[in-house]
């Protein structure tokens, strides 16, 4: 997944610049990007519900992660507003 982005970057970088080649390697990580997602929540859906491998634990676990992230993008947030309006 990382290089896939890095090579989004590249293709974005290459295809605003105008270089021959930079729309196709866009394109072809974008999918790339796409199909690891995919790939992904597939698994993550397939082993909780087909193979009962999310335990209490994991769901708890799970549960702290998500929350964990929405309050970092909120502080994230709040940072850049306050930056924004106080300097």
């Amino acid at each position: 997944m990382a290089f896939s982005l890095l090579g989004a970057t590249f293709g974005f970088a290459l295809y605003f610049h105008g270089f021959n080649g930079g729309l196709e390697l866009l394109e072809a990580t974008l999918y790339q990007v796409l199909l690891i997602a995919f790939l992904w929540w597939r698994d993550v859906i397939r082993e909780a519900t087909l193979e009962g491998q999310h335990t209490a634990k994991v769901l708890r676990g799970l549960r702290y992660g998500m929350i964990l992230f929405i309050v970092s993008e909120v502080m994230f947030f709040f940072c850049i507003f306050l930056g924004f309006f106080l300097f």
